[in-house]
Order: structure tokens, then sequence, then C-alpha cells
């Protein structure tokens, strides 16, 4: 089956392209708020930078105070591309919101190639535009993540390898290949993932022949090698500057993959199955769930339920992370998407009405999500408190962040925590309020190389009890959708009052906004 467009599918393609491009921009220009990742991912770019090419193989963060802040996690490939960017206009938050943007219509464009296909020209645009209008494609397709150049790449890679398997000559499986290793560097182990619908899509052109054919298995080889071999590179780094990330230490093990126990409890199926219902949208999922069932045209399209098997692989392998972030959920968006257009151009001969109702209850939940999406990334408060600090420091000056609420997320800030150092563009230590934090702690970090103090005071923002009582209540709405058992304790604000107190005695302070924080030189009066 061709893919060669007419006139008539171009034109359709092209609608479809801007409707993603119209519905997916609506966050681009924001600043990136409280967003843990997000600010982690734009930290790592600045630096990168900064630091020009070298910083592709050592990556820093900001919150080691006068350490290098070495701390490599997956190949810089999304930043390398964001800070190409920078190189001309400078930092800015849009650029790396522009590049995700891009990445999300080639990955809509190239998706649609794969389903037109192996399923025709009618299935592959419907299948395009529920992608496009998936709530959870939406979300990380303008975020400031390596998600969406992961999602361009995964399917960059299976369409190429679709054109192999077709009967197209080697060039397609050297370019599927390369592809596939750059998703596994750019967001291992959803690259790995990749592996069985490649394998698959080999095994419906050679059969089991596809084993005794040396250039299927080089392919591999390399999509896994690479990974390999910059696994290797940042676990040596790591293992000086920040043992917590190295592959091998039962922390971070921990991390990923979790307890064996979590895997036999029910809730950790319930929060994934419920993410996907709601992220991906009830209307997308349950198109889906009755187009899984029905056997497809021909043999090729089963891949999308060898994928879905490989994905389903993916949640129980790296258990941990699927149960605590949402984002990791996005390869399951292409394929409910082509599994609902499946059953969606089934219907419509029949039932036209169930289809417009359909799509007149997903652009109204789209809006919802998305709403809901932005209204999250607002923090006023946190951003006038670092353009405060930014007002009174130098680039080069270390400082602190003690704070509590928001932008370490809501379970409070810890001590790798990006979000303040980010918007303050400073270097320096993050100092969680929920920990003993005094006028001694203080002092320990001002001879360090600290010069200057953020004391956050949000938690009095709505008064002595109202901001404690604000806070636990909202805890305890999200708290247990965030795997989170208990929140850390809130400092009361009469201590923080006092603690102000104190440091204006012994440091100046040069800032400050009533119930709201206080930027002090830690120079000595």
């Amino acid at each position: 089956m061709s893919d060669g467009n007419t006139t008539t599918g171009r034109r359709w393609l092209l609608t479809v392209l801007l409707l993603a491009l119209v519905t997916g921009c609506y966050n681009v220009g924001t600043s990136l708020g409280p967003s843990f990742r997000e600010c982690q991912t734009a930290m790592v770019t600045r630096n990168l930078w900064l630091d020009g090419p070298i910083g592709l193989f050592y990556s820093r963060i900001d919150w080691f105070g006068n350490a290098p802040g070495y701390m490599l996690l997956e190949f810089p490939l999304y930043n390398a591309v964001v800070a190409a960017f920078y190189a001309v206009a400078g930092p800015r938050d849009w650029l790396g919101q522009i590049v995700s943007v891009l990445c999300s219509l080639g990955m809509v464009a190239l998706f649609y190639g794969i389903v037109r296909r192996l399923e025709g020209e009618r299935t592959a645009l419907v299948a395009a535009a529920l992608m496009a209008l998936t709530p959870l494609q939406q979300c990380l397709g303008q975020a400031v993540l390596p998600e969406p150049m992961l999602m361009l790449c995964l399917v960059a890679s299976l369409y190429t390898m679709v054109r192999y398997a077709e009967g197209g000559p080697g060039g397609w499986l050297a370019l599927a290949s390369l592809l596939a290793g750059a998703a596994t560097l750019v967001k291992a182990p959803a690259g790995l993932v990749l592996l069985g619908p490649l394998l698959f899509l080999a095994w419906t052109r050679f059969g089991w022949g596809a084993l005794r054919r040396p250039t299927l298995w080089l392919a591999a080889a390399f999509a896994l090698g690479v990974y390999f071999f910059w696994q290797r590179h940042a676990d040596s780094i790591n293992a000086l500057h920040y043992p917590f990330y190295l592959s091998t230490s039962p922390e971070q093990k921990l991390w990923v993959f979790g307890t064996l126990a979590m895997r036999w409890d029910w809730q950790f199926y319930a929060r994934i199955a419920g993410r996907l219902f709601v992220y991906l949208s009830p209307m997308i999922v349950l198109a889906a769930a009755v187009a899984i069932f029905k056997r497809p045209a021909n043999s090729r399209a089963w891949l999308w339920h060898v994928w879905l098997a490989a994905n389903a692989g993916y949640v129980l392998l790296c258990a941990n992370l699927h149960f605590r972030h949402k984002h990791y959920q996005i390869v399951f968006v292409p394929v409910f998407a082509a599994l609902a257009a499946r059953a969606v151009v089934a219907w419509w001969p029949r039932r036209r009405m169930l289809v417009l109702a359909g799509a007149v209850l997903l652009l109204a939940y789209d809006a919802q999500i998305g709403w809901r999406m932005w209204r999250e990334q607002q923090d006023s408060h946190m951003e006038r408190a670092c353009a405060a600090l930014r007002e009174v420091s130098a680039p080069q000056d270390l400082v602190v962040a003690a704070t509590f609420d928001g932008p370490g997320g809501l379970t409070g800030n810890h001590h790798n925590a990006p979000v303040w150092l980010y918007h303050a563009a400073r270097r320096g230590w993050n100092a969680p309020m929920y920990e003993h934090f005094d006028l001694a702690a203080v002092e320990r970090y001002r001879q360090q190389g600290a010069r200057w103090l953020l004391l956050d005071l949000w938690t009095q923002r709505d008064g002595a009890a109202g901001g404690a009582a604000r806070n636990q209540a909202v805890w305890s709405r999200v708290g247990s959708l965030l795997g989170m058992a208990e929140r850390p304790p809130s400092r009361p604000d009469e201590r923080l009052l006092e603690l102000a107190k104190e440091l204006a005695v012994r440091y100046r302070c040069v800032r400050s906004v009533e119930g709201e924080f206080a930027v002090f030189d830690l120079r000595a009066r």
C-alpha cells in the first residue's frame, strides 16, 4: 500500500497538522513555573549553552553549591538542540517549548505515514487527529522535556522499519537502527521498548528466518550498544559526583524499578489505568478498547497490539517510574490513537451521531484538561521571589534557597530540587524548610561560600493557621495520587517569623514582601 499523498489527502494532513499546532501551543510563551522536571531539563540546557560542546558529556546542575555539579542521566540530545537556539536568542523558556512543538508535529506526520501504509488513508487521518487531540500529548508535546523528541525518534524508527518490512532496501533498516539508538539515548528505557515492535516488523518480512540475518543482529546491536556505552560513561561521572544516580546503586534501582510487592498491589494497576483513562481521554480509551479485540485487516497491522504488549512490559519493568510520573505513559498515545481511529472509521457509516458527539466531548475535555494544566504552571509568588534574588545578586554569586511549598512540588522543596535555583538563574543550595534550619545552618552555608539567602514565607501567606490548613487540605486531596504516604511537616509561621527576625539581626535584609519572602545578604552587618 503506497503512502504517496493524493492532493486531497495532503490537504487533510495539513489540516490535521494545523490542528496539532493550534491545540498544542496553549502553553508556549508561559513560564515553566513550578514544574520540577521541566526546570531540571532547562537547567541542564542552560549549562550546556554556557559550557559549550563539552557539556554534552558532562551535564551540570546548579544545586551543588561550589561543587562542579555534574549529573548525567539521559544523553542531552534534546538539550543540545535547544542550546543551539540559545546561541542565537539567549536562554528563553519558549525556545525549548518551540523545539518540543516541532518534534510533536514531525511525530504526528510520521505517525500518519505509518497508519496510512498499514490501514489506509482515512484511518491514518483520523489517527493523526486523535493523536493531536490526546490530552497527554497536548500537555507533553509542548513541555521542556525530552519526551517530544523521544516520541519523534520512536515513531520515525517505526516508519522506516515499516518501509523496510514492505521490501525496501537495507538503507531503511540502517535508518531505523540509527533512530532507535537515538531514542534509547534520549530516554532509556522507553527507547528499549521499541525493539519489540521493530522485531515484529522484521518477522513480517522474513518470518523466523529473521533470526539468521546478520544485518538485523547488527542493527539491534547498534541500537542497544549506544545506550550501554553512554550509561557506562554516565556511571563513571556520577560515581565521582552524584552516586545516587549510579545505575547500579540500590537507591537508583529502587527509584526506577520499585519493589516486587508493588506489582502485586491492585492500587498500582488502578493508578496506571486511571491515568490512561484520564490523560488519554475516556473517549479515545473506550474506542480503542472496542478495536483491540477485532482482527486487523493485514498482518502488519498487528503492530499496535505488539507495541501495546511492549508498553505493558515497560510498565511492569519500571514500575516505580510509571507509578509516580504520568509523562512515562506517553508511549501509549500512538497505540491508543491508532486503535481508536480504526473503531471510528468502522462506526462512521452507521453511527455518525455517536462519532460527532464523541468529537465534541473530546474537544471539551481537552479544553478542561488544558485549562487545568495551564493553571498548575502559574506561581507568581515564586517568580517574584526569584526575580528579587536576581536583582540583588551577581550571576557568579552562590545562594541558598530556604523554601517549603510549591516549587518543590506538593511534597515540599528538597536538596535536589531545581525550580527555585533555575528561576533565580543562580548556583547554590536548597535548604528544605521541613528539615532543621536555623542560624547555625545559615552560617554553615555562608562558610561554604553562600552570599545570599532567600527565605520563603509562603506558609504564612494566608494567615498563621490558614496557610498550614490550606496546604494540608491540598495534600489530603492529592497526596495519595502522588504515591506519598504523608506530607513532610509544615514549619509553623511563628517560627518562620522568629527566624526572619534573628536573621535580620545578624544579616542585612535587602528585599522582602510581607508574608511571602525575604532576601538576606549573608555578609555580616
